[in-house]
Formats: C-alpha cells, sequence, structure tokens
C-alpha cells in the first residue's frame, strides 16, 4: 500500500449517488450513516481529493496500482499525465 493514505475517507457509489465509506487497504466500501457530501465529509477529517480519488481505485482495483498512490492525482483530483 502506498504512503500518504488516510486510514478511511469517504466517497460517493457511482450506481446510486449515495455516500460510502471506504478503508485503506480493504477491498470494496461500507455504507455510512452520514449522508453529507463526501467533500464536505473528507475536508472535516482532512482528507484531499487526490487521496480520495486512489483510495476509491484501491478499493475496487487494488491497493498495488498505480492509481492508488495519491501521489499520482492532482490536488483538484484528477489523474496525473504521464510524462
Amino acid at each position: 500500500m502506498f504512503k500518504g493514505l488516510p486510514e478511511f475517507c469517504y466517497g460517493v457509489l457511482k450506481s446510486t449517488g449515495e455516500t460510502i465509506v471506504i478503508k485503506a487497504g480493504e477491498t470494496g466500501y461500507f455504507k455510512s450513516e452520514d449522508q453529507r457530501p463526501a467533500d464536505e465529509l473528507n475536508e472535516i477529517i482532512e482528507v484531499t481529493k487526490a487521496q480520495r480519488m486512489a483510495m476509491e481505485v484501491g478499493s475496487m482495483f487494488g491497493w498495488h496500482v498505480n492509481g492508488a498512490n495519491p501521489d499520482n492525482w492532482t490536488e483538484d483530483g484528477k489523474l496525473k499525465e504521464e510524462k
């Protein structure tokens, strides 16, 4: 697993739009009782958009893939272009 990942963060389940909890190192997601927007909740716990995107990728495709590294994401949550 990559450095710089939080213990958990909030994300969005694409199929329903509901707010979910993603735990570092675990596959899949957990339901969140708090349905405020993920960005709002992540701001409270000081999780960046880059960290959130890396966590979403890791939970779906494995914690070893490059997309699970927060260093590969921009501050606004977009994948950095390869040089």
